[in-house]
């Protein structure tokens, strides 16, 4: 089962299998609040990254999600999930 994970630039098949264990494990999302972002510029290239807070059927999790600007378009660099929210950015 799917408690926690995190994933960086990976192909798009990699983001529909875990986006896809996500909810088998947490269920259908009930609510979710946005609790932040922040955006820094790094070897020119713009990163933001969105925190939330997500109620599910099978209970609360904590998400991030980086994106990348390349041009007019936004990259998700990384996506990560965790129950605890003081190891959200922890996951190796």
């Amino acid at each position: 089962r799917q408690r926690q994970m995190c994933i960086r630039d990976s192909p798009k098949e990699r983001w529909m299998e875990l986006l896809k264990s996500r909810g088998q494990y947490w269920g259908k999302l009930v609510s979710y609040k946005n609790t932040g972002f922040h955006t820094e510029t790094i070897d020119g290239l713009t990163i933001t990254k969105l925190n939330y807070t997500v109620d599910n059927t099978n209970g609360k999790v904590y998400e991030r999600i980086d994106f990348v600007k390349r041009g007019n378009d936004l990259k998700i660099l990384a996506y990560e999930f965790n129950p605890d929210k003081e190891l959200l950015g922890n996951t190796n």
